[in-house]
């Protein structure tokens, strides 16, 4: 992934590439879908796109503005820190079958 790249004179777009890598390619899938809900509060200004190749989330900004892009982007890896952080606190098990069942008698 390249750098950085700043918005210029000419009106270029702020661009930003981030590679995240997660344990297992399923878990990457995971955080895929659960980041993708939460749409940009201004998509007329952001463009975010992310994409999964195998345990790794891809994801890329282009804004109109740096200030914008570092908004996003700032958002962004908060919404990251949680998803890893309600992944680690409950891992996913082999079955998924719930271990306590709801009676209605």
């Amino acid at each position: 992934m390249g750098p950085a790249t700043a918005a210029t004179a000419g009106g270029t777009p702020s661009q930003l590439r981030l590679r995240l890598p997660f344990p297992t390619p399923a878990l990457a899938r995971v955080a895929q879908q659960v980041l993708d809900v939460d749409h940009e509060l201004k998509p007329s200004e952001t463009k975010r796109t992310i994409t999964v190749d195998g345990g790794c989330l891809h994801v890329a900004f282009q804004s109109i503005t740096d200030r914008t892009l570092r908004a996003s982007v700032g958002a962004f890896l908060d919404a990251v820190l949680l998803c890893m952080n309600v992944m680690e606190a409950f891992p996913a098990t082999s079955d998924p079958t719930p271990s306590a069942t709801i009676s209605t008698a």
